[in-house]
């Protein structure tokens, strides 16, 4: 596990040709070794594991997936990688949060577009009642607020406490986002 954390390739196709159990987990936060390799961003280490059919779609104990880890934090090779080995783009955290709307809220454009494509729910609901939409609003990422409403997201959803992306985006003063989520 340690050596798929920090990116050892070489030792990762090595441990697991020797047999290494490639799905276990540490004991305190449920990580695997390829939860591991996608929150670095260690592509090749990926590669190695889902070769060996590590459990792609595996959670943790905050139900973090592998595909959610890299979609949060930009690791777009690593996000292809889970994907083509059938990754679910809509499994969620403990909050509600799919891959989708980590990548959304973090400006992660090009994370968004293929989460988009493997088929991700555009306007899923976090515990919040909160959507992709209204994440990358509230944050001011207009390139992905517009991959979103291309992609068909409502933008009259309103979340738990009743304001719509625009409300969030005015409040916030998030003037850019505010003119695309306005009605034309």
């Amino acid at each position: 596990m340690f050596a798929a954390g920090f990116g050892h390739a070489e030792v990762v196709r090595v441990l697991l040709a020797a047999g290494a159990r490639k799905d276990a987990c540490d004991d305190v936060s449920g990580h695997t070794a390829l939860m591991r390799a996608s929150i670095n961003g260690h592509a090749k280490v990926a590669e190695f594991l889902l070769e060996a059919r590590a459990q792609v779609n595996l959670c943790d104990k905050e139900l973090g997936t592998p595909l959610i880890f890299a979609a949060s934090l930009c690791h777009a090779p690593v996000v292809q990688l889970l994907l083509a080995a059938g990754a679910n783009p809509n499994l969620s955290d403990s909050y509600n949060l799919t891959s989708l709307m980590q990548a959304a809220i973090n400006d992660h454009a090009p994370v968004v577009q293929l989460l988009l494509e493997a088929g991700a729910v555009v306007d899923a609901l976090d515990n919040w009642g909160r959507t992709a939409l209204m994440g990358a609003a509230i944050s001011g990422h207009a390139q992905v607020v517009q991959l979103l409403l291309d992609a068909g997201a409502q933008k009259d959803l309103r979340d738990g406490d009743g304001r719509t992306a625009l409300m969030l985006a005015t409040d916030a003063g998030q003037d850019e986002v505010r003119r695309l989520l306005e009605p034309n």
